[in-house]
């Protein structure tokens, strides 16, 4: 696992701190703490900058949540420092974690994990932080039957069958990818040429308008992905953190 070194973070240095993400209600929780503990402003550049896009510091309802539920998550620093580590200082932060409160730039929210106790911090002390996701998105658009709302009766174009409609919503990257993921059978985002088809075959599958996501990387660069406006045909080298676009979902037949 990659080792922080400053407040510049390395989106693919960072993929083994989401792991395999745990379930907690409407959140997605990253398996592991950041390997090293760091102040709250670092915390929360590190969080955004985690590979797949959407994590972020806990709330503080959604930390205590993550304390009550500390052993069914796994791996949080949660009993008090060894008998061996030196000093108040190492002590008093061992399991405690940030939220994602300030009160100025001084002040944030923490929570020991050894006690559950909750309280205000020095947000420039280091302490220890895991990061979380909202599904709430996802779950809304998985409510909706997506075999009707979504797939409906697809169009086959060139080795290709294209979903009926749209997402009910435009989503960030990584929402889009995850509910595809839940959807399942082969289903996926387009890539760059793959979306340059539907672009140009728009009016036999009906309904694009917009600027939709692909699922290609520009340069190989996992923070840069192409998405193209189908008023106009042009495709963009967009950021994953641009905000977020429309979905129609492919797959190859």
């Amino acid at each position: 696992m990659a080792i922080l070194l400053s407040s510049t973070f390395d989106i693919n240095a960072q993929v083994n701190v989401a792991g395999k993400p745990k379930r907690l209600g409407n959140l997605e929780v990253a398996q592991f703490d950041f390997p090293k503990a760091m102040d709250w402003w670092d915390a929360q550049d590190a969080c955004e900058s985690l590979a797949g896009g959407g994590w972020r510091l806990p709330t503080e309802i959604e930390l205590n949540s993550l304390y009550i539920n500390r052993l069914k998550i796994g791996g949080f620093k949660s009993k008090p420092a060894a008998d061996w580590e030196q000093g108040d200082y190492v002590k008093d932060f061992w399991s405690t974690y940030w939220t994602s409160f300030t009160e100025g730039r001084q002040f944030a929210r923490l929570q020991y994990f050894s006690t559950g106790k909750k309280t205000l911090g020095n947000a420039y002390d280091k302490i220890n932080v895991r990061a979380v996701r909202s599904l709430t998105n996802v779950l809304k658009v998985m409510s909706l039957n997506p075999q009707l709302k979504v797939i409906g009766k697809p169009k086959k174009i060139e080795k290709m069958e294209i979903a009926q409609f749209d997402f009910p919503m435009r989503l960030p990257l990584w929402e889009a990818k995850r509910i595809c993921e839940l959807i399942g059978g082969g289903w996926r985002l387009p890539t760059k040429d793959e979306l340059n088809v539907m672009y140009e075959n728009k009016d036999v599958l009906g309904g694009l308008i917009g600027d939709y996501w692909s699922s290609t990387p520009v340069d190989g660069d996992q923070s840069r992905i192409w998405g193209q406006d189908f008023k106009t045909g042009k495709q963009g080298d967009w950021g994953i953190t641009r905000g977020t676009a429309v979905v129609r979902m492919v797959r190859v037949l």
